[in-house]
């Protein structure tokens, strides 16, 4: 019997980005999510490969003001991960 490949996306792993994206302002969500798959694809190193991981539609600069300035619900989303 030949293994199978996985082909869903695991539980945990989707409904712990769904609380991360929904803990953040809708404005951002999209430039969090591309962050959040180049981190995967990048799987190690600063932000930086994790932009270079796949094509950015914005520039470094926005990506890094989001991360340095962008405004988080964290102790919800700590919460919420946790439930």
């Amino acid at each position: 019997m030949e293994p199978q490949p996985e082909t869903d996306f695991p539980a945990t792993l989707s409904r712990w980005v769904q609380e991360i994206m929904l803990s953040i302002p809708g404005a951002a969500r999209s430039t969090l999510a591309e962050l959040i798959v180049g981190a995967m694809l990048a799987r190690s190193g600063p932000v930086t490969r994790a932009i270079l991981a796949l094509t950015p539609r914005l520039s470094w600069q926005a990506y890094h003001w989001m991360l340095e300035r962008g405004r988080f619900r964290l102790l919800g989303l700590v919460a919420a991960l946790c439930g």
